[in-house]
């Protein structure tokens, strides 16, 4: 092999390494965020839709349907406003389900 081949994979791997350590310092700096609480007083809470399943709410809108409620009964906001469409079906939107 020689020098410039053995300069460039040294390249390639310092490259790898640095890429793999900003994976990593940033997968820790996400988790850590993720535990904690920030919840604070506010004018209202917003609840974004996502899908509803014939008038049910999907797995995601259900959990943040469940966190906007504990908000709500902490006295963080005095109202709950649900949002989203109707996508494909027009008998039920995203909003209308996390209302009810």
């Amino acid at each position: 092999m020689n020098k410039k081949h053995h300069w460039l994979r040294s390249f390639v791997g310092v490259v790898v390494l640095c890429a793999l350590g900003f994976a990593a310092v940033t997968f820790v700096r996400i988790e850590r965020q993720s535990w904690r609480d920030e919840a604070r007083p506010a004018d209202c809470i917003v609840v974004l839709g996502a899908a509803e399943y014939s008038g049910r709410p999907s797995p995601v809108l259900r959990a943040r349907l469940d966190h906007a409620y504990t908000l709500f009964q902490r006295g963080l906001a005095p109202i709950v406003i649900t949002t989203g469409g109707n996508g494909g079906d027009p008998r039920f939107s995203e909003g209308g389900v996390g209302r009810g």
